[in-house]
Order: structure tokens, then sequence, then C-alpha cells
């Protein structure tokens, strides 16, 4: 997991960072812990393409607002998936909140225990790591929500990614290790250079299926009885 702590205060960053790298000792959690004490530093390395799993977001700043980072990050950038957890001295914020959805909101002085009771729920979630694709570009490490690929296909030894916003992304991965590692959130290979999201077919005909965008995406032959059952069991869940 990637966290950001973004906080003015300097000794609240300390024990959040005491605290989290307690947690990953003791739950032997893979964690990366990245401290920003303005809003504007954060906001920096989120438009250069750093992605956070987790924020530890401060309300009030001398200057820019958390909630404001966070209708930037819900709103603009269309990211539901990051777990912001509100941090402030003051509660008079609270029902501008919601709309954000937060992880949760601390009044501090803050609670080591429950902290910890927000990381379990982290990771309870995040079902290590699988709701998301990870890659790099440029050195950098991105993701996709699993939610947002439609299908993944294999072109000049890399995989082509494709999401419901018709974005192509390059990634390096095996393409059968990425269906196998993937199959309980819809992902499922249909061909030896393929694999879809069941979410987004819309029609299964002919060894073909034809997807929201109107891809349409080949079934192959030793694939055939696999997609058929998991068409059938996937159809009968979403009814």
């Amino acid at each position: 997991m990637r966290l950001a702590i973004c906080d003015d205060d300097q000794g609240c960053c300390s024990r959040l960072e005491g605290w989290l790298k307690i947690y990953r000792r003791t739950q032997k959690v893979r964690m990366e812990i990245h401290i920003f004490y303005t809003v504007e530093l954060l906001l920096n390395e989120i438009e250069g393409g750093s992605c956070y799993d987790v924020i530890f977001l401060d309300i009030e700043f001398p200057e820019g607002s958390g909630v404001e980072l966070g209708h930037f990050i819900r709103d603009n950038m269309k990211n539901e998936a990051v777990q912001i957890i509100y941090i402030s001295g003051k509660t008079k914020y609270c029902r501008h909140l919601f709309a954000l959805e937060p992880l949760n909101f601390h009044h501090k002085p803050l609670h080591r225990e429950e902290i910890f009771a927000d990381l379990d729920k982290v990771v309870r979630r995040s079902s290590d790591g699988k709701q998301v694709l990870r890659y790099k570009e440029d050195g950098i490490v991105k993701w996709i929500a699993l939610r947002d690929v439609m299908y993944v296909k294999s072109v000049d030894k890399m995989l082509e990614v494709m999401t419901k916003d018709n974005k192509r992304i390059r990634i390096r991965e095996n393409l059968q290790d990425l269906g196998k590692k993937y199959a309980d959130y819809s992902l499922c290979q249909c061909h030896r250079s393929h694999v879809v999201n069941l979410s987004y077919v819309v029609r299964y005909l002919d060894h073909c299926l034809f997807m929201e965008n109107g891809a349409e995406i080949p079934v192959g032959r030793r694939y055939v009885e696999k997609i058929k059952k998991a068409w059938v069991d996937y159809d009968m869940e979403v009814k």
C-alpha cells in the first residue's frame, strides 16, 4: 500500500508515521509512507501521476484546504478508489465531507487504536491490493481500478489495457497470470491474447464477446466452455 500523510502539523505527521510503521511491522503489511506538509505539494504529486491507496488529510491549511483537494480527487480525477481519512482539530467541517465519502474523520488528538482500526478496514477492502491493477509509467507507480478495466489484450509482448473511458494503457504483465490473479473480480481469459471484464460484455454469440464500446473480442476454442460457464454464472449473479 502507498499511504500519504498531509498535515502542516509536523508533530502530528511524525506521530502518524510512527504508528503506521508499527502497524506495518506487526501486521506484516507492505507499506510505503509519504509525508507532505502542504496541500500544494501533495496535489503536485497527484497531478504528476503519483497514486495513493490511503491519504490521511488535514482540513485546514494556511493555503488551500483538504476539502478542496478531496473534491479535486473525487470530481476532477474521478478517483473513488483512494481512501481518504480526514483529521482536524475542529468538527465544523463534518457536514462538508459526506459528498467526498471519506473512510473516516478523526478529531485531534488522534488515537492509535482508531488509526489501526482504519488500516484494518483498508486491508480488508483491498483484498491484498487485488482491487486495483498496478503498473509503472516513466518509473512512476500508477494504478487502475479493476472495475474500470474493460478488456486486456496482448500486443507486441506487452499488454494493452482498455478502460471504460476508451483509454489505452500499456503494461508489462503476463496475460495468463493476470487472468488467474483477478478471476474473482470478473476478469476472465477468453483467448490466448485476450482477457475481458464480464461487467462490460453485452452479448455472447458465435465465439465472440460483444463489449459495451462496440469491440468484438474473440473466444478461443479452448476457452469456450469456460466462458459459457462464467457468462451464465455472472449473468445470473447480476440479475
